[in-house]
């Protein structure tokens, strides 16, 4: 190795790149299937930025810095996308940081994460608790994220304030008649909820229709967990939302490409594999 070119490799890991650079490029690891920030790292320099690209401590804090901003990209997008749709589904997915053998020593985010039970597995994680409003058309409106223990019932204002459709969908989580009035009574928002099996009343047919449509909101969470959502192996909050939003936006672009072909489809594949 010349002495040139020993200087060229000792300061490659120096190189500043744009703030849209490195946006695209952690929306690329995502898309092409990378499990970490590393990962996507790794292969960017290998085949994208061989010789100019940040060294990757400087890649893991500009990405960090970086999340308002993927937050706002990816807000004016789905808006462009979703005009005040007259309602929507609501739903929340486990954010596992551990896995469940490591439960009670985990100390991944201790300010905001804790001990959850996740009832779909009948298991107990520790992590988070993602809660998600979608559109009609499969776009994630609003969101927010809480402790593993925190009931659905208590984030369902938040989502109303972020997204505030007139209908919200959920399931037999959302059951609660006290917050129910009071959602429709200060906000104009009817909540509708499964009924538990062991209530008399049966659902009308309009209600009926609706829970048919809140299974789309369980096909974009698994379409987002197939991204990575439920695989962050993020250690700090800032990396975490970073992550998560890179995540959001990445299927935000595939979905919008997959409605170019097939509109209103929930295949956002269709998308990325289409040439």
């Amino acid at each position: 190795m010349t002495v040139s070119s020993y200087a060229r490799s000792e300061n490659a890991g120096k190189a500043i790149q744009p703030d849209i650079v490195i946006i695209t490029t952690a929306v690329w690891g995502i898309i092409e299937g990378h499990p970490t920030q590393i990962a996507t790292y790794r292969a960017a320099r290998n085949h994208l930025f061989p010789t100019d690209f940040p060294s990757r401590s400087r890649y893991t804090r500009t990405c960090a810095h970086l999340a308002l901003a993927i937050k706002l990209i990816r807000y004016h997008f789905v808006k462009g996308l979703c005009n005040q749709p007259p309602l929507s589904a609501v739903d929340s997915c486990p954010v596992p940081l551990c896995k469940p053998i490591r439960n009670g020593r985990a100390r991944v985010l201790g300010t905001i994460a804790n001990l959850g039970y996740n009832a779909s597995k009948d298991i107990y994680f520790y992590g988070l608790k993602f809660h998600g409003t979608v559109s009609p058309n499969g776009f994630l409106l609003a969101y927010s994220v809480a402790a593993a223990n925190v009931h659905d019932i208590h984030v369902i204002e938040e989502l109303a304030g972020q997204a505030p459709t007139r209908v919200k969908v959920g399931d037999k989580g959302y059951l609660n008649g006290r917050l129910q009035e009071r959602l429709n009574e200060e906000r104009h928002v009817r909540l509708v909820a499964t009924p538990r099996r062991n209530m008399k009343r049966k659902l009308n047919e309009l209600e009926l229709a609706l829970m048919r449509y809140r299974k789309k909101v369980e096909t974009v969470f698994s379409s987002l967990s197939r991204l990575g959502l439920q695989n962050m192996q993020s250690r700090s909050a800032m990396g975490f939302e970073s992550r998560l939003e890179s995540i959001l936006l990445a299927y935000s672009i595939l979905l919008e490409r997959a409605h170019k072909i097939e509109p209103d489809t929930l295949k956002y594949s269709l998308g990325y594999f289409s040439r």
